[in-house]
């Protein structure tokens, strides 16, 4: 995820449970990539396992820049 606007620290939880709740889901960090750009778990309660619906939710927030999928880390669902 990106943000419309670089944080000058890591983002912290009351960014993290703010963006979430208002998406209706759960972002957890990871770690920045580059200043502006981390890399967060989301989990949603959509039937999609692309959380296509979700994705679009956190998009529609000022705060967000962009969001995208990191496709080489999904995770493979038939182990659930």
């Amino acid at each position: 995820m990106t943000y419309a606007a670089v944080p000058a620290t890591e983002p912290d939880t009351a960014l993290m449970a703010d963006l979430g709740s208002k998406a209706q889901v759960e972002l957890h960090y990871l770690r920045s990539i580059v200043a502006g750009t981390d890399v967060l778990t989301l989990n949603a309660d959509d039937p999609d396992p692309r959380c296509s619906h979700a994705l679009e939710r956190l998009r529609a927030d000022p705060r967000v820049r962009s969001v995208s999928i990191d496709e080489r880390r999904a995770l493979d669902r038939s182990s659930f």
